[in-house]
């Protein structure tokens, strides 16, 4: 029998990225890939950085920045649900 050292890295990485897809599935997280133009990514990072949300030194890493607009999107939705609670302005970047 093989152990776990001795698969080959492509069957170990599929095995990770398997374990961590059933992880989300479990946590109700689904993962869209949206296509979104370069012009509106950058006004979100600047819009991010501003609001304190994404440090400068943040905005190179793309895992980072798609964590923070995920985390906004999931906020604007709730509070979406109950639009007397805020301002506009807040409602957009508001802190989790």
């Amino acid at each position: 029998m093989l152990k776990k050292l001795d698969l080959p890295r492509h069957v170990l990485a599929r095995r990770e990225r398997s374990r961590r897809l059933r992880q989300r599935r479990r946590d109700g997280v689904r993962v869209y890939s949206l296509p979104l133009p370069d012009e509106a990514v950058g006004n979100m990072i600047t819009a991010l950085v501003h609001f304190g949300r994404l440090a400068e030194a943040e905005t190179s890493d793309q895992r980072r920045v798609a964590e923070e607009l995920a985390r906004q999107l999931v906020v604007v939705r709730a509070l979406a649900l109950a639009p007397a609670l805020t301002s506009a302005r807040s409602l957009v970047f508001a802190r989790s």
